[in-house]
């Protein structure tokens, strides 16, 4: 457990979000498989596996931090988390920033005192209640301008995944938090090993790391993938 959150639930319910989706795939026989989708298209399947475990998820849900610093940062320009989970059946997250901003706008006005009131009577979860996922993916082999190939930037991606980890773990808002690296090899022999030695490089660097939990499936052999594994690291607080 890792506050009130199973890291092992978490894991399984991703990993067989992705398999039912390469199944499907397979059924259809498509000719691109998972390992063939883009960061973006996974954020939905897994979204749907974590519903499953009674789950609220948001997607794209921005980062909470720089509340009541001189640096306030305009919507564009703010970090998002990839997805942000919450017990399910309660209101979305409460933005620290946007209430903040309304604050703002409200002061020494009429309606200064219904805001207040408002956000008092809100049910919204808090940041620190929540637990803020950041998704990942790094491939052995990939598809690049329709081609299949071994990846160039294998080694270094596998390495640079974790630097969402210093992003959690930097915001003061975020009690609770972890890093999903979906892991496309050759087979789970390579996933192991290299999963393995990426740990040991994102300690040397001193990023926030826990003992991660993982979980696999085989794969449809399309473009030399043959083993797909979900490692999730917590952030350490």
């Amino acid at each position: 457990m890792f506050g009130v959150w199973s890291i092992p639930e978490i894991t399984q319910a991703i990993a067989r979000s992705l398999e039912a989706h390469a199944l499907a795939l397979d059924a259809e026989r498509a000719v691109r498989g998972l390992d063939a989708l883009s960061e973006v298209e996974f954020h939905p399947i897994i979204a749907r596996g974590l519903e499953s475990l009674d789950l609220s998820v948001w997607r794209e849900w921005p980062y909470p931090s720089f509340v009541g610093t001189a640096r306030q940062p305009l919507p564009r320009d703010r970090e998002r988390c990839d997805l942000v989970l919450a017990p399910a059946g309660i209101e979305p997250p409460a933005d620290p920033i946007a209430q903040a901003a309304s604050r703002r706008a409200a002061a020494g006005s009429l309606f200064e005192g219904q805001l207040l009131a408002d956000l008092h009577a809100s049910d919204a979860p808090e940041p620190e209640d929540l637990f803020w996922l950041e998704i990942k993916i790094v491939g052995q082999h990939v598809v690049v301008d329709g081609a299949e190939r071994a990846n160039a930037q294998y080694s270094s991606e596998l390495v640079q995944a974790g630097r969402d980890l210093e992003k959690l773990a930097s915001d003061p808002r975020i009690a609770l938090g972890g890093l999903a690296l979906i892991h496309f090899t050759a087979d789970k022999r390579t996933a192991e090993h290299d999963q393995g030695e990426v740990l040991n490089r994102w300690l040397d660097r001193g990023w926030p790391v826990r003992n991660p939990e993982s979980a696999g499936f085989a794969l449809t052999d399309r473009i030399a993938n043959q083993w797909c594994s979900v490692m999730l690291t917590p952030v350490r607080p």
